[in-house]
């Protein structure tokens, strides 16, 4: 891998990993349709750890409320403590949903990834829901009141968006906001919700790397480092770039890149279809 090859995989790793256009179906339609093919699992392994240090560092003040509530000294009344005890049940109680969602229909995800037409389409999906999700009356309900009901509903949309096509921040953010959350908020919880399925997946290629020690070739150091370094920086431009986006209310533009691009995949396919 070169550096040039480095610094443009992990901008597209960055930039799709948080903007609500579905990173997993950019990556069957790059390899699909413009012969991109990932450089190996170690690759895949640094980059969504860069991806998952962009979420640390944006949310740092949410994770430490989190870590203060279950690790601090202070009175258990303490109001930070509380907030962070009750953010944690929330996302322990989305999370479940997407765990069992994942597990479940793996073999239907799987097959998913094979199909760009299902790409096409779903990415059609995830425009139509922002595109609705901007319709939505403003929410007043602060995070501090998500009920369980909230957090199931959430994680049950986070499920299904491991469906390549289905973005994960978008139908997160929208199934939120859905719910009456605030804006703010419903940003908030789509990430911090987000990094237990993240972490998730980086043990899982972890294991996959441990499986098979990839040979002394397949790690470059300078490329490597530099695709670490763009996807993290990156990763925090487009997470501040969406929760801006939703606190204005501009989740429209979103869909309409995904239109675009999911119907010139079906355009695309359709036509190959016919020669």
């Amino acid at each position: 891998m070169t550096w040039l090859e480095g610094i443009i995989l992990g901008l597209f790793q960055g930039l799709t990993e948080f903007l609500p256009v579905s990173s997993s179906g950019h990556l069957v339609i790059g390899q699909a349709l413009l012969g991109i093919q990932a450089p190996g699992v170690i690759f895949e392994v640094l980059v969504h750890l860069a991806t998952t240090l962009s979420i640390i560092v944006v949310f740092r003040r949410d994770l430490s409320e989190l870590f203060g509530a279950v690790f601090g000294r202070g009175a258990r009344t303490d109001p930070s403590r509380i907030r962070g005890r009750r953010l944690l049940v929330l996302i322990i109680v989305g999370s479940i949903p997407t765990a069992a969602i994942g597990l479940l229909l793996e073999p239907l995800f799987l097959s998913l990834f094979e199909s760009t037409w299902a790409v096409g389409w779903l990415l059609l999906v995830t425009g139509l829901v922002l595109w609705l999700a901007d319709r939505l009356p403003a929410g007043r309900k602060p995070l501090e009141d998500a009920s369980l009901a909230d957090a199931l509903f959430v994680g049950v949309a986070q499920g299904l968006a491991i469906a390549p096509g289905l973005s994960r921040s978008g139908l997160t953010v929208a199934g939120t906001l859905a719910r009456g959350i605030r804006p703010e908020d419903a940003a908030r919880f789509s990430f911090l919700l987000a990094l237990p399925a993240v972490l998730g997946a980086n043990l899982l290629e972890f294991s996959r790397l441990l499986d098979s020690p990839p040979g002394p070739d397949a790690f470059t150091v300078a490329p490597f480092l530099a695709a670490m370094l763009v996807a993290f920086l990156s990763g925090v431009w487009a997470i501040r770039t969406f929760l801006g986006a939703i606190r204005r209310r501009r989740l429209a533009v979103f869909s309409y890149y995904t239109w675009v691009v999911g119907l010139s995949v079906l355009f695309w396919e359709g036509l190959a279809s016919l020669l």
